[in-house]
């Protein structure tokens, strides 16, 4: 047991002694100094004081040496020994296991004291900050930064080493700093062979026992150095001025740190190395395996697909496009109705309007009316003439008609031949007869006178007459007159005839005239008057009246019934009509006449019947309004079947379909709601198109889900993959992100998302904001080579790695003597061992650059453990343990027996 303590307490001793010599390097390099400026000075003569002047001031010859500070702490331990009233331990090792314990432990020591300091600083700055410091420390303090615990058990290692090659040494030939120095080289030396060794020897091993995971470090590290070579982040560090500058992949593993966009907006989402960084060589290179070695990739991308189909699903709204048809297909059939309605209902008021406008009589039935209303009136003028002539006394009145005779003879005798051609002389000749006798020789008496001779009396005279023959014979003439003068131009009569017949006129109303006295004159004159009226009204020639009253012989009449009332459709005519009949039937038949003339089915007709009839019907009180409120009837009735025509030109039926927006949409059933919606799309104007939809149909909310479902839909159709091969295991074509993201923000498509999703823009932003996290999946290009192993390599897979033809011929080199027996079962040995090694970390490699490109995580942790920087700054030699050496140096540089001084100062 006191051997075990001794080795303790040596070994504490040489780890005290060489944090010391550490400790004192300072002012061991000060006094080396100092003794090097007084050793000059010397050989140049110069005297004492200055040379002690030179050497006070070096100034670390005032800090504490390493025996020094040894001697504080042996002093330090006899104390405390004291105290404790236990011996005090010893001050140099007695045996050999304490000399190197105490050998040993001195290295560790020295090597403490840099490392420390480097791994304090190291935590203090980080990887980067110690990358970023210059020079041996800076390089020295990345090593601790990049992995403290390798980097402090590879020091101690090597320190180990050392201190052991030196206790060796210091056996050999004790008191010798050279030789000190020599082993603790060698044995650090040995460490660090011996560890390449170990580690070789465990691949072998691994790779012997054929262990199926079995992954080396080799095999990390070039599965590390294959990301690197394939990705262009990584590649922007080579330095072309400075090649052999490792690569940092710090900021890769930055990149991959940060998750995917995708990952964060898609539940289940997991994405690839090269996704997460976005990196497009990764992405080749995780194209190329996914090809050579399909299946894992396979998986990965069939449950992405599914994540992002489950993920667009949820946004996805939940109701049918059925319901926006509906309510926009019952809103236009609404408005139908409500525009059939209302044509119905205009045209039932034109309709209305123009019923009383209507004729109610046919044409002979009111030419029957007006001509039995005339003959009424002037049945009527004549029975008021004959009453007037009546009271003249002029008809019953008897009177001579010789007279009369005498004066037609008169007149008749003053026309010349022809003259009297153009009078009705029959007509006058019966009535200058009845004033002619037959004889008129005188009448005997039968009674004699005185003389005997017979008394006659006088012939008696013709019979009286009745003054009403004269004036019918007036009558007669006058209106032969009449007609004489309505036809001047006549072949028979004419203007002569009307002067001879004037003539004969005048001489019949002289022969009357002188028959009466003045007061049958004045009966008379009145009488004449109502004759006068009476023809005026009745029997002017040319007059419409006398034409609806004309007659042939036998009294036919001249103008049929049917062509009476349309003699009395001109103002005048028809003021006259009424001035001579105007009852109400007259009116009424009249008013049928002009009302004939027009068309009240056209507001257009029947402003220009009112144009072109306008006198006639302001004859008729409220014709006009009537006619008016017509126009305005067909007007309005005509408007309505304008709008209910151009609604269904617009908006379509049942069975034609619409030129507008919503005849367009509601063209296709709701199984078609895909070919619908991207007839909006298609429009001119796509955004105004969805808002006559939405408005159409009153901004219902189960219309626009319905829009949003067909928007859906097609977004659904153009997003997704088109390639069979692409279909998922459970049959789910997947989401295309550049196709999503390119309808997406396709103006019009963009433009329709706008106004369907106005009232719930953050839906939107949700929808556009999931196809922008899915821009960076699958960036890569599907086609390119990665950088890979040799094609003669890959040639090489599944090939024994010692073939029977090879052990015959290394047999037969054995058996004639060319080798011997030993070395062709090592080099067979060997070439096993490197067969399975090559075989065992292939596969390895696939597997683990496979999983690499998978899972971020696992490429994250390769780039951090086999990262060529952190494995640069491991690979350089530890340096700690060379502090101690530093200090052997340096006693051997002032080991000169003629200078004690130096000796002193070396303390040995």
């Amino acid at each position: 047991m006191e051997a075990i303590f001794g080795v303790a307490d040596q070994g504490v001793r040489g780890v005290v002694e060489g944090v010391t010599n550490i400790a004192g390097l300072p002012r061991a390099v000060g006094d080396l100094q100092a003794a090097g400026m007084d050793w000059a000075l010397d050989k140049a003569g110069a005297p004492e004081w200055v040379r002690d002047a030179a050497g006070a001031v070096v100034l670390p010859r005032y800090l504490p040496g390493a025996e020094q500070m040894q001697g504080v702490v042996d002093n330090a331990n006899n104390v405390t020994a004291d105290v404790l009233g236990v011996d005090r331990p010893r001050a140099a090792p007695e045996n050999f296991a304490e000399r190197g314990v105490n050998r040993i432990g001195e290295e560790v020591g020295a090597m403490l004291v840099p490392v420390a300091g480097a791994v304090n600083k190291a935590t203090r700055v980080g990887v980067e900050g110690a990358r970023r410091m210059p020079g041996v420390v800076g390089r020295y303090v990345e090593s601790a930064a990049v992995n403290p615990t390798r980097f402090v058990g590879n020091e101690v290692a090597v320190a180990t080493g050392a201190g052991m090659g030196a206790a060796a040494a210091n056996e050999i030939a004790p008191d010798s700093p050279g030789w000190d120095l020599v082993g603790a080289i060698t044995g650090a030396g040995f460490v660090g062979a011996g560890t390449s060794l170990a580690r070789g020897a465990r691949d072998v091993g691994a790779a012997a026992l054929g262990n199926p995971a079995f992954a080396s470090k080799v095999v990390r590290d070039n599965v590390t150095d294959t990301i690197i070579q394939n990705s262009d982040v990584l590649g922007r560090q080579v330095d072309p001025s400075d090649l052999r500058k490792p690569i940092d992949t710090q900021e890769l593993v930055d990149m991959i740190m940060q998750p995917a966009a995708a990952e964060r907006v898609v539940p289940g989402f997991k994405a690839s190395t090269a996704d997460r960084t976005g990196d497009a060589g990764l992405a080749v290179l995780e194209n190329s395996r996914a090809r050579a070695a399909p299946g894992a990739f396979r998986s990965r991308a069939d449950a992405n697909a599914l994540a992002v189909d489950n993920a667009v699903t949820s946004m996805r709204p939940d109701a049918s496009p059925g319901s926006a048809y509906e309510a926009i297909a019952a809103e236009r059939d609404r408005r139908l109705l409500e525009a059939i309605m209302g044509r119905d209902a205009a045209e039932e008021a034109a309709e209305t309007a123009s019923r009383n406008l209507a004729p109610q009589t046919t044409p002979t039935q009111r030419g029957s009316v007006v001509r039995e209303s005339l003959t009424a009136a002037r049945d009527a003028a004549r029975d008021r003439t004959a009453q007037a002539y009546e009271a003249a006394g002029v008809g019953g009145k008897q009177v001579d008609p010789a007279p009369l005779t005498a004066a037609l003879d008169r007149s008749l005798s003053a026309l010349d031949p022809v003259e009297r051609t153009l009078i009705p002389q029959s007509v006058i000749d019966s009535v200058a007869n009845l004033g002619r006798v037959a004889d008129d020789a005188p009448v005997p008496t039968g009674i004699l006178d005185a003389g005997g001779s017979p008394i006659t009396r006088p012939a008696p005279g013709a019979d009286p007459m009745q003054l009403q023959t004269a004036a019918n014979l007036k009558t007669e003439l006058q209106r032969l007159r009449a007609a004489a003068l309505a036809d001047p131009r006549a072949e028979k009569g004419g203007r002569n005839a009307a002067r001879v017949l004037g003539q004969m006129v005048d001489t019949v109303d002289g022969f009357i005239t002188g028959n009466l006295d003045e007061t049958e004159q004045a009966a008379l004159t009145t009488a004449r008057g109502a004759k006068f009226d009476e023809a005026e009204r009745f029997t002017r020639q040319g007059d419409p009246v006398s034409r609806a009253l004309a007659e042939y012989d036998g009294g036919r009449p001249k103008v049929g019934d049917d062509r009476v009332a349309g003699l009395f459709v001109s103002p005048q005519a028809m003021d006259n009509l009424f001035a001579q009949a105007a009852t109400p039937e007259v009116r009424r038949a009249i008013r049928d006449e002009v009302l004939s003339r027009g068309d009240t089915s056209n507001p257009d007709r029947i402003n220009r019947f009112l144009a072109d009839y306008s006198e006639q019907i302001d004859r008729f009180p409220g014709l006009r309004d009537e006619l008016g409120q017509a126009a305005r009837a067909r007007a309005a009735a005509a408007d309505a079947g304008a709008r209910q025509t151009a609604l269904e030109r617009d908006l379509g039926t049942a069975t034609t379909p619409g030129r507008g927006t919503v005849g367009r949409y509601l063209q296709y059933s709701p199984a078609n709601s895909r070919k619908a919606i991207r007839e909006v799309i298609a429009d001119k104007d796509p955004a105004k198109a969805a808002d006559e939809l939405v408005t159409f149909a009153g901004n219902d909310p189960d219309a626009i889900d319905g829009l949003r479902a067909a928007f859906w839909e097609d977004l659904d159709a153009s997003s997704r993959s088109t390639n069979a091969a692409a279909e998922t295991v459970s049959g789910v074509m997947p989401f295309v992100p550049k196709k999503m993201i390119a309808y997406l923000e396709d103006p019009t498509k963009a433009a329709v998302a706008e106004r369907l999703y106005r009232d719930n823009p953050e839906h939107l932003a949700n929808i556009r904001q999931l196809a922008e996290a899915l821009r960076g999946v699958n960036s890569g290009s599907r086609i390119g080579n990665a950088v890979n192993p040799s094609g003669t390599a890959l040639m090489g897979r599944g090939q024994a790695p010692v073939t029977l033809a090879e052990i015959g011929s290394k047999a037969y080199q054995a058996q004639i003597g060319r080798a011997s027996w030993a070395y062709i079962g090592t080099y067979l040995a060997g070439k096993v061992a490197r067969g399975l090694v090559s075989k065992q970390r292939a596969k390895a490699f696939e597997l683990l650059l496979d999983k690499s490109l998978l899972d971020p995580d696992v490429a994250k942790t390769l780039l951090l453990e086999n990262n060529p920087a952190n494995r640069a700054a491991l690979a350089r030699r530890t340096k700690g343990w060379m502090g101690n050496q530093a200090a052997t140096v340096l006693d051997m540089l002032t080991e000169d027996e003629e200078d004690e001084t130096i000796r002193n100062v070396m303390g040995r």
